[in-house]
């Protein structure tokens, strides 16, 4: 909210529209008047050039000023929602007032019917109220103001601005996407995803487990000096802890995941966050495309989901393919063990290269889960159809192929199956979500079943 007294500004009284008009035609009429002697011209331009002269010292001179706040309704703003700014003007002059509101936006703010702009009588020590309507057009920071108020003389003839209010800068935040889940069932798709994963992993609890090769980045006090001088190896001993598991989300943000599934994988990413952490375990983000664009460690602190929302609000996707070996020097470098990996990208492209590195990302006996975005038929699907992405016809192909990327003719269960194959050979899971309407934490529990009915024979 903004109610400053400093912001009261006199700045020159200026002919409006209207003024500039009465002015030109004072002036003739003079002329004429003067050349053709008649007194009735001269003495109605005599009138309006008098009563200009005595409008601006009297009625636009030494008024008390008049004072206006403003404030921003929404307490989040996302792409594509209503933003509501509330403006409370008060007169403080014992005289009523003409006055011209004008409010200032960012390029990327859309006013509601164009309305920006409102002018208004208000009273003696009045104060009215004005909403005016902006729809955000695109994520990132906004501006909202300054809103300026004019005053007119009673004519309408002089105008002069009184008060400007500073600039509200706002951030609009990415367009959710997708169905909204129930709390419950995403807290117990995640949980039963981190129990399926953490069964399988012994870490440095209390209870021994038993002894196995050194890994690089197992702690010195872990290894077993005897069994390393019996074995002439490095030993490590291993206890069992299966309470809590890191999750590290990587959100591809390269070029292949421009579009609509772009809003969708951030609404993925934040509310696979704030579920992780609702459930007691912690979690980290990486942003990457051709290197790490960002890098959020572990945490299981409630602040942790807010703070990845705040970095998401300018995020884009970059013209550029993505790297996975970056994700691999991470996970090196910060020493990432046993830990769950889960990618939101896609498996459009370079899936040799993908499965390369993900292989590598398990040498750390991390888990590796791929959740793969359709691109193209996420894209293509609203106006195409099943019938025509997967085509069959030989000339509708070639003629699809002229307009459309050559994976929106694939179908979605052969570059599926093909890419659950490529990733299967290296433990890794897959996953696709194929449509806005299948939310992450649905993909999810088809893998734990998947993943169940595959434990139980």
């Amino acid at each position: 909210m903004i109610d400053e007294e400093e912001d009261f500004i006199v700045e020159p009284i200026r002919l409006t529209g209207a003024g500039k008009a009465t002015i030109l035609i004072s002036v003739l009429f003079l002329i004429v008047g003067s050349y053709s002697g008649s007194l009735l011209l001269v003495f109605l331009a005599s009138f309006w050039l008098i009563y200009l002269a005595t409008a601006s010292q009297t009625s636009m001179k030494n008024i008390r000023p008049i004072v206006a706040e403003i404030e921003v309704h929404n307490a989040s703003i996302h792409q594509g929602e209503l933003i509501s700014i509330w403006a409370e003007i008060t007169n403080r002059s014992p005289i009523a007032r003409i006055i011209d509101i004008a409010l200032d936006s960012s390029k990327n703010l859309y006013a509601v019917e164009g309305r920006t702009k409102a002018r208004m009588k208000i009273g003696p020590l009045e104060t009215r109220q004005i909403t005016f309507h902006l729809i955000s057009l695109h994520r990132g920071e906004a501006k909202v103001g300054p809103l300026v108020i004019s005053q007119r003389d009673s004519m309408g003839l002089l105008q002069r601005k009184v008060y400007k209010t500073e600039t509200i800068s706002l951030r609009v935040f990415p367009r959710r996407i997708g169905t909204p889940v129930p709390t419950a069932y995403r807290r117990e798709v995640i949980s039963r995803l981190i129990g399926l994963f953490a069964m399988k992993i012994k870490g440095f609890g209390t209870e021994f487990y038993g002894l196995r090769d050194y890994v690089r980045g197992d702690p010195i006090k872990a290894i077993d000096w005897k069994a390393t001088a019996r074995t002439r190896k490095l030993i490590t001993r291993e206890y069992e802890d299966e309470k809590r598991l890191t999750v590290v989300l990587a959100l591809d943000i390269s070029h292949s995941m421009a579009g609509e599934k772009f809003n969708f994988a951030l609404t993925a990413i934040q509310d696979l966050v704030q579920t992780i952490i609702e459930i007691g375990h912690s979690c980290a983000v990486i942003v990457f495309a051709d290197k790490i664009i960002s890098y959020f460690p572990p945490s299981d602190s409630p602040r942790f989901a807010y703070q990845i929302w705040q970095s998401f609000f300018k995020l884009a996707p970059l013209d550029v393919k993505a790297d996975y070996s970056s994700i691999t020097r991470l996970i090196y470098s910060e020493h990432y063990t046993r830990s769950l990996v889960i990618f939101v990208s896609d498996a459009e492209q370079d899936l040799e290269l993908k499965e390369r590195e993900i292989r590598n990302i398990r040498m750390r006996e991390n888990h590796v889960i791929l959740m793969d975005l359709w691109g193209y038929p996420l894209e293509y699907e609203k106006f195409l159809g099943h019938a025509v992405v997967e085509a069959e016809d030989p000339q509708q192909i070639a003629l699809l192929s002229e307009h459309i990327h050559p994976y929106a003719l694939i179908s979605h269960a052969e570059l599926a199956e093909k890419a659950r194959k490529s990733l299967g050979r290296t433990g890794a899971k897959y996953t696709a979500i194929t449509s806005t309407k299948t939310s992450p934490f649905h993909a999810l529990e088809a893998l734990i079943r998947q993943e169940m009915m595959r434990i139980s024979h």
